[in-house]
């Protein structure tokens, strides 16, 4: 959920820059590493901080939430379709409404672990305030990371118990006080520094300081990179915490099964741990099964943290080692590779795009759990060199095969996708505001538009399921909004001499018109309207008034009204 600011410095040909961005970039790299050793210096503070807190909290609202209650909401029986809309609207709320709590409570955990870095923080914003480069982006990105800092390193309320036991007492419709500022303080980053990078597909800060970096400023940055050996450490340890499940916040962690056989560390600085279960034999083909649960690695990042420890698991159920190829897996930061080595494999060297290579052993697979046979694992950081091809060496350092890895290159580059382009902006008296944009940056006589609708927070909130469908020649469009309550009705129109009409409480009113961009090959206007309440019917009518074709949307208003009443927090009256 938090952006932060990366520093993954790679050496790169520099082209030509101004002495004063190479001179800000020193700056800036010098700020940061300092940054870096003052978090390191806090670990020790930092982690104990944690544990107290985790500790505090289970000792003042244990089970302060039904487990049992939780656990219907994260895995609610049946399909949610085939509930009521009273029940979905009123589901929903209380899903958000825990997702709420966790994020109150995310906040107060890393504002207890970042307490002893206030100092240093103040000190690396101070450092990096006036620096300037000639491209605005990288001074922008750099302010959005501190803020999302800031955001991080502010004091909670501490009210978690008291908040918890008052959406419980509130028969978990109504949030207190303190979880409301956690959620608003959230929308309010996301709003205001956060928004353009989650939404941007321009470089990242990492890539526009590359081509400002010098001889120097890559030694400096290198000086930044040999800091990654310790600077994951509070991440693991903090990262262990689980303060919400005493709390039943959160559910009991699932413990995973089978032996563990063997663990280790990988070059993008993640461990992993590997595990086997054996199979039994009406299983055929397979006398084993293997899965590989990786921690997150720790980045070189300004005030890097993780507050819980990802788990990727990957099975594996194969009675004889993979053939010549494999290929890789692109896995956020990283490029891992996952390979069943034959019996006789006991070390691995994989070669990297760059000429490089590692070699590190294998996990074996002991006999009574279905071996033979051995568990190769390795990642490397994304957007450096990748991995082509893997060695098999034998126990005396002999090459047996070599394995080439394929779909490893394009891994850390984002694809080049047209972004969507807006074709038109409404809102709602009440401040219900919707934008609609055409679905993949195209737009076809089958109406494929999309809806994004942004109704008084960033952040959203519940969408009733759009409804659509096609009068003559209209294809038409509905969603509506619960907070504020609104509704929007849309569509592509292919006869342009024709009007859409839409009946509400008031009488008729015209949707309004757009052209839509011929390179999208529409074969239409867009026409819509935004409502406080939802039209009752949609209204075609030809060049002379005739009405040619009539959409009810009667039974689409119930259900939105049906669901914003589960949805609202007021008891009813």
């Amino acid at each position: 959920m938090l952006v932060l600011l990366a520093l993954v410095w790679e050496t790169d040909a520099a082209d030509a820059v101004s002495p004063a961005d190479r001179s800000a970039t020193a700056a800036f790299l010098h700020a940061a590493y300092a940054f870096d050793k003052a978090l390191l210096t806090n670990d020790d503070a930092s982690i104990t901080a944690g544990k107290s807190y985790a500790a505090r909290l289970a000792s003042e609202c244990p089970s302060a939430i039904d487990s049992t209650f939780v656990r219907s909401l994260e895995q609610p029986t049946g399909p949610q379709e085939s509930l009521g809309p009273r029940r979905r609207g009123e589901l929903e709320r209380q899903q958000s409404q825990l997702v709420d709590l966790r994020l109150e409570l995310s906040q107060e955990l890393l504002s207890v672990i970042l307490a002893p870095d206030r100092e240093a923080l103040t000190t690396f914003e101070s450092a990096v305030a006036t620096l300037h480069w000639s491209n605005p982006r990288v001074a922008q990105l750099v302010s959005e990371g501190i803020a999302s800092l800031q955001y991080e390193i502010v004091p909670g309320s501490g009210s978690l118990c008291t908040d918890i036991r008052a959406w419980v007492t509130s028969g978990y419709r109504t949030l207190d006080a303190g979880t409301r500022d956690a959620e608003h303080r959230f929308d309010s980053l996301i709003a205001t520094s956060l928004q353009g990078s989650l939404a941007t597909t321009e470089p990242s800060l990492t890539e526009l300081l590359k081509r400002y970096e010098g001889r120097h400023e890559r030694a400096l940055a290198q000086q930044v990179e040999t800091l990654s050996g310790d600077f994951g450490r509070r991440s693991r340890q903090t990262g262990k915490l689980r303060p919400g499940q005493p709390l039943g916040l959160i559910e009991e962690e699932v413990k995973p099964t089978g032996t563990v056989v063997g663990s280790g560390r990988t070059l993008a600085d993640s461990e992993y741990v590997v595990r086997v279960e054996r199979l039994p034999p009406e299983v055929s083909g397979c006398r084993f099964e293997a899965s590989i649960e990786t921690s997150g690695a720790p980045g070189l990042v300004v005030g890097s943290f993780t507050d819980s420890i990802s788990v990727d698991a990957s099975g594996s159920c194969t009675s004889r080692a993979g053939g010549s190829s494999i290929e890789a897996s692109c896995e956020g930061d990283a490029v891992s590779v996952e390979y069943r080595t034959p019996p006789a494999v006991r070390r691995v060297r994989i070669r990297l795009s760059d000429g490089s290579t590692h070699t590190s052993r294998v996990v074996l697979v002991p006999r009574r759990l279905g071996g033979p046979a051995g568990i190769y694992y390795q990642a490397v950081p994304s957007g450096s060199a990748h991995p082509v091809s893997l060695t098999l060496l034998d126990a005396s350092g002999r090459a047996l095969r070599v394995v080439r890895v394929t779909g490893a290159a394009h891994c850390g580059s984002e694809p080049h996708t047209e972004s969507e382009p807006t074709l038109a902006q409404a809102s709602t008296p009440d401040g219900a505001s919707y934008t609609i944009q055409a679905a993949g940056g195209q737009l076809t006589s089958h109406g494929r538009i999309s809806l994004r609708a942004t109704p008084g927070s960033a952040s959203g909130f519940p969408i009733l399921k759009g409804e659509s469908g096609r009068a003559g020649q209209l294809n038409w469009n509905l969603s509506a909004s619960c907070e504020p309550a609104g509704g929007i009705a849309y569509g592509l129109l292919s006869d342009r001499t024709e009007q859409v009409l839409a009946r509400t409480a008031a009488g008729l009113t015209a949707l309004s018109v757009a052209p839509v961009p011929a390179r999208l090959h529409a074969g239409g206007v867009l026409v819509y309207g935004a409502f406080s309440e939802l039209p009752q019917e949609l209204v075609v009518r030809n060049a002379t008034g005739v009405t040619v074709a009539t959409v009810s949307l009667a039974e689409q208003d119930r259900e939105a009204s049906e669901y914003c009443a589960g949805y609202d927090e007021a008891p009813a009256g």
